[in-house]
């Protein structure tokens, strides 16, 4: 049985959260790190799916702090 993996984020998308989630970081001198970290964990593993079924990440900053 041969699985799929696809990947169905957006260039655009992913940009606009990389930019905001560095900006934050900077701003924050760091602090919002793992925040921005949870938030693009959240979006790769949402866009992912395997064989349609999509992924879930419930990490949060503070769990990572």
């Amino acid at each position: 049985m041969k699985r799929q993996f696809k990947f169905e984020g957006k260039g655009g998308e992913l940009f606009c959260l990389y930019f905001v989630q560095i900006l934050l970081t900077m701003l924050t001198i760091g602090i919002y790190g793992p925040w921005a970290c949870a938030k693009i964990c959240a979006y790769y593993a949402g866009k992912t799916t395997l064989d349609g079924k999509s992924f879930s990440f419930t990490g949060t900053g503070g769990e990572m702090f």
